[in-house]
């Protein structure tokens, strides 16, 4: 759920649901190269998502 400073931003109420998506980007050599929060009002997107196994 959403926490004051993005409900803010996003002209919700606090508590408002919300999709959030985390994501670390790791070189090869294990040190981060970056990290992105990204906060979705629920009712102004549709997630979908198509995962695919790699096999190499």
């Amino acid at each position: 759920m959403v926490q004051k400073k993005e409900a803010e931003m996003l002209e919700v109420a606090v508590g408002f649901p919300i999709l959030l998506i985390e994501r670390k980007i790791i070189l090869d050599t294990n040190r981060t190269l970056g990290v992105v929060r990204s906060v979705y009002c629920k009712d102004r997107y549709t997630c979908r998502i198509n995962l695919e196994l790699n096999h190499q």
